[in-house]
């Protein structure tokens, strides 16, 4: 039916000017038809991926369009993309669309497609990393406010809550005298909001961690991300603030490090024999190990704890003094913070895994 479609609609040009595009498509290769589910009530469409074999050329990709129209498959024109996982994403998002509301389709097609999502993370990171960031930190005040700044290799790829512009700037200061040594990215998720999000860990030079979950979103163009990465908000005065906010390692600190380092190496015996007499009581080392399980059913396989950067000290009267300590901990789908509390004696008397701060 395909070849027979494309001979009917070469046949109503100049054949002699189309010969060798004619042949092209006649010795074609289907490689993959996508077809949107047939309905009484809705247009019927279909895509196919193919490789175009001239005569006397190199072989080339091409993506065509066909719709059912009167009970026969007509063709409606081509978009002329060449990466098959692209055509994808541009068919689904026609087909979806007419019945779908732009962000829901968006949200479903890249969790079926997680692979797409990973990529374009590293992508994003990647024109993050080797960005010419002199070259925009020597512009004129007048080029950084206008055209120049739009030119910057994040815009069409990342969507900041806002100040877009001062992120590029943020980036450009930062990373030109602490360049990014290393980006890790983890397994796609679906966050609270129903997006896909990574979790990500970028290096520093220095030892400095940026860590976070960066949502996704696509439009008919492009793969982008959301606010995960607006570290001008995060760090407005640059990352001295950093610096400012890590905690010195005082002994609860490494005590709750410790914990967390035995309960990820899954020594739960160990881990619960730091409990003080109550906790212990309410919580065996068995618990612990169900705990483990689930977080993992969830979030995949634990890849490690960042650096602490948050403490409390709290009196509660009639109980004593109890000291908290934040451990960042990351997932390959998910990232958490473990609340672990110290009582008097330097023993956990609580536990509780939250959503990340920041």
């Amino acid at each position: 039916k395909f070849a027979g479609i494309m001979q009917r609609s070469f046949d109503r040009k100049d054949p002699k000017r189309l010969e060798t595009e004619k042949a092209a498509h006649l010795n074609s290769r289907l490689i993959e038809v996508m077809v949107y589910p047939e309905h009484p009530n809705r247009q019927s469409v279909a895509m196919a991926f193919y490789e175009l074999r001239p005569p006397n050329g190199k072989p080339y990709y091409d993506s065509r369009y066909f719709g059912k129209i009167l009970g026969q498959w007509k063709n409606t024109g081509q978009d002329g993309i060449d990466d098959l996982d692209k055509a994808r994403m541009v068919f689904y998002r026609k087909t979806s669309g007419m019945y779908l509301g732009l962000e829901d389709k968006g949200k479903r097609y890249l969790l079926d497609n997680p692979h797409l999502v990973r990529q374009a993370a590293k992508d994003l990171f990647e024109r993050i990393r080797t960005a010419d960031y002199a070259a925009y930190l020597d512009a004129t005040k007048e080029q950084r406010a206008g055209k120049d700044w739009n030119r910057f290799p994040t815009i069409g790829f990342y969507e900041a809550m806002s100040g877009h512009d001062m992120l590029e700037k943020w980036i450009c200061r930062e990373f030109s005298a602490n360049p990014i040594t290393d980006v890790e990215i983890g397994e796609v998720f679906k966050d609270p909001k129903g997006r896909p999000a990574v979790p990500y860990k970028v290096t520093l030079e220095d030892g400095k961690v940026l860590s976070g979950n960066l949502p996704f979103a696509a439009d008919r163009e492009n793969i982008y991300g959301l606010h995960g990465i607006d570290w001008q908000h995060q760090y407005p005065n640059g990352l001295s603030d950093y610096k400012a906010s890590a905690v010195p390692a005082a002994p609860h600190v490494k005590k709750a490090e410790k914990f967390v380092d035995l309960f990820a190496a899954k020594k739960f015996d160990e881990a619960q024999a730091m409990f003080g007499p109550v906790m212990g009581k309410a919580m065996s080392a068995k618990q612990l190990e169900d705990l483990y399980v689930q977080l993992e059913e969830v979030g995949g396989n634990f890849i490690g704890r960042d650096e602490v950067y948050h403490t409390e000290e709290v009196d509660q009267p009639g109980q004593g003094k109890f000291k908290i300590v934040y451990i960042p901990c990351r997932w390959e789908r998910n990232r958490l913070e473990v609340k672990v509390v110290f009582n008097e004696a330097g023993e956990v008397s609580g536990l509780w895994t939250l959503p990340p701060a920041r």
